[in-house]
């Protein structure tokens, strides 16, 4: 009965298909604006609304309650986006910087 054990694990074994792993897809990255708005600004308006809604279910009970916590969090996640204080706002603070430019073999020989 062991030896009997002992072969059907070893067909079972030999039969299994070995592990096998397919090319990972490339991810895209997300868009920098949609509409002329900067992702990152749809972002955080997003998660005040949501932590707005959370906090203000939580702290008083309401049929509307919910929904105006969210309103709230998101123009003031929008408020604190855009800097209030008057300095450098947030969102020129997340402009992407300019790529270089690769430089052709033939450039470089003309240069020298």
């Amino acid at each position: 009965m062991r030896n009997l054990i002992l072969v059907a694990a070893l067909v079972l074994f030999a039969v299994a298909p070995l592990p096998a792993a397919a090319q990972q897809k490339p991810i895209q990255a997300l868009p920098a604006t949609v509409d002329g708005i900067p992702t990152a600004k749809i972002v955080a308006i997003g998660l005040g609304a949501v932590f707005g809604a959370v906090v203000a279910d939580a702290v008083i009970v309401g049929d509307g309650v919910a929904l105006l916590g969210g309103t709230l969090g998101g123009v003031l996640a929008a408020w604190w986006y855009e800097g209030a204080s008057g300095g450098a706002s947030r969102a020129a603070l997340r402009q992407p910087v300019g790529t270089p430019v690769p430089v052709s073999a033939e450039q470089l020989a003309l240069s020298r």
